[in-house]
């Protein structure tokens, strides 16, 4: 073998270690966004600025208030909710709410175009045998745990990190799964899953021993 085939074998072997090296350190620079605030712990609240609306076949469930809790305090790269609805109709009839332990999860998981803004999904967790049950009359919608449901945007609503920074969530679930039982069910009874959801939510920070505000956003 010639002395410049030699010298090219080893400057091509060169060539794939400096690669293995720097391939983990390229991967450390793409972080994941994360929930964070300007102290711990922090106690996150969230209510509608535009209407919350579930649309199953009974018809759309509509609430005058909708509201999210963290109690956690947690923060991190997921955030676990405790949602309430209050006021409610489906197709212009009363309905009921009940959560029975079910909460959500939220999960920023990349930047999207635009400054302070990140794309990621939501999910639902809930105590073993208990689904989330909207009833209307003759009509009963159970929905019960699953995940990855996308997608969600979230903003940072200002551009400086203090006391009255917040966050805007919107989320616009495609496709989520359902049970329709009842012998007054539009659309039918059975199982579905061209369940949507869509809301938009103003979320803020505050101690969850004073109630004190503080400044919350998201940061990669």
């Amino acid at each position: 073998m010639s002395l410049n085939r030699k010298l090219l074998g080893l400057a091509l072997v060169g060539m794939v270690v400096i690669g293995a090296l720097l391939a983990p350190a390229a991967q450390a620079e793409e972080n994941t966004p994360t929930f964070t605030a300007t102290e711990s712990p922090v106690r996150e609240t969230g209510t509608q600025v535009e209407a919350h609306e579930i649309t199953v076949n009974a018809g759309t469930l509509k609430c005058k208030g909708a509201t999210l809790l963290d109690s956690s305090g947690a923060g991190g790269m997921m955030l676990v909710m405790q949602p309430s609805y209050t006021e409610c109709t489906v197709g212009g009839v009363a309905a009921t709410v009940k959560m029975n332990g079910c909460e959500y999860t939220f999960e920023p998981t990349k930047t999207t175009e635009g400054e302070d803004r990140y794309a990621g999904r939501m999910g639902i967790l809930c105590p073993t045998g208990k689904t989330i049950e909207v009833s209307t009359s003759g009509c009963l919608v159970t929905i019960g745990e699953q995940i990855n449901l996308e997608t969600v945007e979230f903003a940072n609503a200002t551009a400086a990190k203090q006391v009255e920074y917040h966050e805007t969530w919107q989320t616009s679930v495609k496709s989520a799964e359902y049970m329709q039982t009842g012998a007054l069910c539009k659309g039918g009874t059975g199982v579905f899953k061209n369940l949507t959801y869509h809301g938009v939510s103003t979320i803020k920070g505050e101690s969850p021993t004073t109630g004190e505000p503080i400044g919350i956003w998201i940061g990669d």
